[in-house]
């Protein structure tokens, strides 16, 4: 309310909110109040396409079986470009919600900040394991759309909006 951004329930100045978001997406000081990343194992993925193959073959026209192919196909590449990593779980989710009475520059704003968190992220894996950022790959080139995959299966873009809702006085 009022342009004041709560983090955790925490008051935060907008310039901390990228490292916050970082933070929140790895886990680097292990708090058990942020999500735990969770190691994406070479076996284990090979084990899982194996059975999400065999399902879609006995049900070709079955849904979950081709999203499930999908899936562990996306992370048998991730896998073959940049080796074992870590992900977060499908619940971690960073979810914003803005009062009714937040300007439209703030609300823009903390977007902003947060998508750029991710995109730092991606930009630092895709240096360390394929000496480009990711916001220079050219999606014309068959490796750089591996390179993308890869970045984004270990650091999603999991923003979440809720409904504004009215706190601030004046409204």
């Amino acid at each position: 309310a009022n342009d004041k951004l709560l983090g955790e329930k925490n008051i935060m100045d907008i310039k901390d909110l990228r490292e916050a978001a970082k933070e929140f997406m790895l886990n680097t000081s292990n708090s058990v109040d942020l999500p735990t990343r969770v190691k994406v194992k070479a076996s284990d993925v090979e084990k899982f396409l194996a059975v999400a193959k065999s399902n879609l073959a006995s049900d070709s026209t079955n849904r979950e079986y081709k999203v499930a192919v999908k899936k562990w196909e996306r992370k048998q590449k991730t896998i073959d470009l940049i080796g074992e990593y870590e992900e977060l779980p499908p619940t971690a989710v960073i979810s914003l919600q803005n009062d009714r009475g937040t300007s439209y520059e703030l609300y823009c704003e903390v977007q902003n900040e947060l998508a750029a968190a991710i995109r730092e992220l991606r930009d630092e894996l895709c240096l360390e394991k394929f000496k480009i950022s990711f916001t220079d790959l050219d999606m014309k080139i068959e490796a750089h759309q591996g390179y993308a995959t890869a970045a984004k299966a270990v650091h999603p873009m999991r923003i979440s909006e809720a409904e504004p809702r009215s706190t601030g006085t004046g409204n």
